[in-house]
């Protein structure tokens, strides 16, 4: 077990490094129709409590929370993963569907997510934070 722990910080510190030097990126000009964006979003950490997520009645709340939230957090801060809780202020739907789609570093294709419903949902969910 403590194995599988160390992998997945591992992982999980290349996925945040490769961000890291990614500098501010709204992604307007990083990404073409079906391809993820080719730098990743340099979000700055934040304690959860200062993280107010916004329309958290939705489907795609509740999968981020039975998916993604053990990566990037509860309230998206970060973790194992990058923080994404303000993702919605730089990529679009398009962009953002198409990192769930195809992962990156620690990030799985659809991390968990078993349908294109599935991630449409979390996409559409995923827009609204930080807007």
């Amino acid at each position: 077990m403590n194995r599988l722990k160390l992998i997945l910080f591992v992982a999980g510190a290349v996925l945040v490094v490769s961000g890291c030097g990614a500098g501010s990126n709204t992604g307007s000009n990083n990404s073409t129709a079906g391809q993820a964006p080719k730098q990743l979003v340099n979000i700055p950490s934040k304690p959860a409590s200062q993280i107010q997520l916004t329309d958290t009645s939705m489907p795609g709340y509740k999968l981020f929370q039975q998916t993604c939230a053990s990566c990037h957090g509860p309230k998206g801060q970060g973790d194992y993963g990058p923080p994404i809780y303000a993702i919605g202020q730089y990529w679009n739907t398009q962009q953002l569907t198409a990192f769930v789609e195809q992962g990156r570093g620690g990030m799985p294709p659809r991390g968990g997510l078993t349908s294109d419903s599935q991630v449409q949902q979390v996409v559409v969910w995923l827009e609204k934070q930080g807007k």
